[in-house]
């Protein structure tokens, strides 16, 4: 079942909105030699109460999502990311920014 954003958007399966303030973006180089990499964005949203963390989320996409201490909402694509390390399998999930289809 699909949700709204708080911009009215419409959020898919397997997509969630993000919102925070950008803490910094940073490139990766990609291994492979047919593709640019791509760029870490980090954002963080404040804590609810002096008791807890704030929430930090890795946007990844093809650009910066804004420039450092900006206020950001934007859709991304919820992907899967399975480590496996001494047998054990670890599950974790990385997010992508809804835009145009590449290869990273």
């Amino acid at each position: 079942m699909a949700g709204i954003g708080e911009a009215g958007e419409k959020v898919a399966p397997f997509q969630v909105l993000i919102e925070g303030r950008v803490e910094k973006s940073e490139h990766i180089k990609s291994q492979r030699e047919d593709s640019e990499g791509f760029f870490r964005t980090i954002v963080v949203k404040p804590s609810s109460d002096n008791y807890s963390y704030p929430l930090t989320f890795a946007v990844c996409g093809s650009a910066p999502l804004a420039p450092v201490h900006q206020d950001v909402s934007v859709v991304c694509n919820l992907k899967p990311r399975n480590k496996y390390n001494a047998g054990q399998t670890f599950y974790n999930a990385q997010l992508w920014l809804v835009e145009e289809e590449s290869s990273f």
